[in-house]
């Protein structure tokens, strides 16, 4: 069963030149000036992440046939390179598929703010790599130490609860004095009043003007 492609797309660029190079001459490195005029191909350059590899696809405009791709390598030769008296041409390192053999061809951008966009995607991604190994390479150097938090034989564990302390006991109720003890007792809270004397029996009358 072949293996399933999952493509990620970082940037498209709608027209890119591609052009056969000579050789690098100098170790500065390449020269657009010593380019052929007339392009060998036209079309749009899709920047691009298959299967967590990286690439910069070359593809018609109209059918989306792919031409060329520069996977971008970790290691070894850059996949990309700027020429040395441009900022709106480069050096791409393609790789058949196929066979695995590579080629250097050179490509160009007309306008000014593509070949910025594409030289941004670029820097970006290998800074984004560059983190990814630095995080890798410190996580690496400095493991993360568990802590026991559990119990050795022998070793228990005191809880101390913070006990409530009881009301204080209330003060006993007194019994109330004895009739005829004041004359002024104001039993019910309203102002005080003449009591009875002992031989007149209360009536009806008195509670209702009380």
């Amino acid at each position: 069963m072949a293996e399933e492609k999952i493509e990620r797309v970082l940037t498209v660029i709608k027209q890119c030149f591609a052009f056969r190079i000579p050789p690098q001459s100098s170790a500065a490195g390449h020269r657009a000036d010593s380019w052929p005029t007339d392009p060998v191909w036209t079309g749009r350059l899709v920047i691009s992440v298959v299967n967590d590899v990286p690439q910069v696809q070359l593809r018609d405009s109209k059918t989306g046939e792919l031409f060329a791709a520069c996977p971008i390598l970790k290691d070894g030769t850059p996949s990309v390179q700027k020429v040395v008296d441009s900022s709106r041409y480069f050096v791409l390192r393609i790789v058949d598929a196929n066979s695995g053999r590579h080629a250097f061809i050179g490509i160009a951008f007309e306008d000014r703010n593509d070949a910025f966009d594409f030289s941004v995607a670029i820097d970006d991604h290998q800074n984004e790599v560059k983190r990814e190994e630095n995080a890798v390479a410190e996580a690496m150097s400095k493991p993360s130490v568990s802590k026991d938090y559990s119990l050795k034989e022998g070793q228990t564990i005191k809880i101390k609860l913070n006990k409530k302390t009881k009301d204080t006991e209330p003060a006993p109720v007194q019994p109330l004095a004895a009739s005829g003890a004041s004359k002024n007792a104001d039993l019910v809270g309203f102002s005080s009043f003449d009591s009875p004397s002992a031989t007149q029996q209360a009536t009806p009358s008195t509670w209702e003007t009380f």
